[in-house]
């Protein structure tokens, strides 16, 4: 019961919540480029949630802007 429960409100949280300018929504994310570090090496960690676009990274604010804005 508490797994379908759980399922229902992951659900409900993406599709309720969309996803800020310059961002896209997938299921299996991993760490962000920032301005202070537009070069990131991580894990190959699947993450769901609101990812910045192809040429944008995350700025202190955590808003995705343009690379060339930083």
């Amino acid at each position: 019961l508490f797994a379908v429960f759980y399922c229902a409100v992951a659900f409900e949280t993406h599709e309720s919540v969309p996803c800020g300018i310059g961002e896209y929504w997938t299921e299996c994310g991993t760490c962000e480029a920032t301005c202070e570090e537009p070069v990131v090496v991580c894990p190959q960690v699947c993450q769901p949630g609101c990812f910045c676009k192809h040429g944008h990274v995350r700025n202190n604010f955590g808003i995705c802007i343009q690379v060339q804005d930083c």
